[in-house]
Protein backbone atom coordinates (compact mmCIF):
# COMPACT_ATOMS: atom_id res chain seq x y z
CA UNK A 1 0.00 0.00 0.00
CA UNK A 2 1.22 3.30 -0.80
CA UNK A 3 0.09 7.21 -0.08
CA UNK A 4 -0.57 9.64 -2.72
CA UNK A 5 0.18 12.98 -2.23
CA UNK A 6 0.88 15.80 -4.96
CA UNK A 7 4.17 17.18 -5.75
CA UNK A 8 3.08 20.52 -3.82
CA UNK A 9 1.94 18.93 -0.42
CA UNK A 10 5.46 17.11 -0.73
CA UNK A 11 6.94 20.48 -0.97
CA UNK A 12 5.30 22.26 1.80
CA UNK A 13 5.69 19.17 4.22
CA UNK A 14 8.68 17.24 2.87
CA UNK A 15 9.64 16.40 6.52
CA UNK A 16 6.27 14.13 7.20
CA UNK A 17 6.50 12.29 3.56
CA UNK A 18 10.16 11.63 4.45
CA UNK A 19 9.17 9.83 7.33
CA UNK A 20 6.20 7.91 6.35
CA UNK A 21 8.92 6.56 2.98
CA UNK A 22 10.39 5.01 5.77
CA UNK A 23 7.72 3.01 6.32
CA UNK A 24 5.33 2.58 3.26
CA UNK A 25 6.21 4.28 -0.95
CA UNK A 26 4.65 7.48 -1.38
CA UNK A 27 3.16 8.19 -4.51
CA UNK A 28 3.42 11.76 -5.62
CA UNK A 29 1.39 13.08 -8.33
CA UNK A 30 1.58 16.73 -10.53
CA UNK A 31 -1.31 17.79 -12.13
CA UNK A 32 -3.08 14.63 -11.85
CA UNK A 33 -0.73 12.27 -13.27
CA UNK A 34 1.99 9.68 -10.99
CA UNK A 35 5.33 11.15 -11.39
CA UNK A 36 7.73 9.07 -8.90
CA UNK A 37 7.65 7.92 -5.64
CA UNK A 38 9.87 8.20 -2.56
CA UNK A 39 10.84 4.97 -1.22
CA UNK A 40 13.80 4.34 1.74
CA UNK A 41 17.03 3.63 1.52
CA UNK A 42 16.52 -0.15 2.31
CA UNK A 43 13.58 -0.26 -0.32
CA UNK A 44 15.40 1.29 -3.01
CA UNK A 45 18.44 -1.14 -2.29
CA UNK A 46 16.45 -4.26 -1.98
CA UNK A 47 14.53 -3.06 -5.46
CA UNK A 48 18.03 -2.68 -6.95
CA UNK A 49 19.26 -5.96 -5.83
CA UNK A 50 16.37 -8.01 -7.26
CA UNK A 51 16.85 -6.71 -10.43
CA UNK A 52 20.19 -7.81 -10.39
CA UNK A 53 19.27 -11.20 -9.88
CA UNK A 54 16.84 -11.05 -12.61
CA UNK A 55 17.39 -12.37 -15.80
CA UNK A 56 14.41 -12.24 -18.22
CA UNK A 57 13.58 -15.79 -20.21
CA UNK A 58 14.71 -14.43 -23.59
CA UNK A 59 18.02 -13.67 -22.44
CA UNK A 60 18.77 -17.41 -21.50
CA UNK A 61 20.75 -19.50 -24.03
CA UNK A 62 22.19 -22.65 -23.22
CA UNK A 63 25.61 -21.29 -22.75
CA UNK A 64 23.65 -19.53 -19.52
CA UNK A 65 23.69 -23.57 -18.21
CA UNK A 66 26.93 -24.97 -18.48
Amino acid sequence: MSTTVTSSDVQKNFGAYHDRALSEPVRVTKYGRETVYIVSANTFHEMKQSRRESVASADLTDANWR
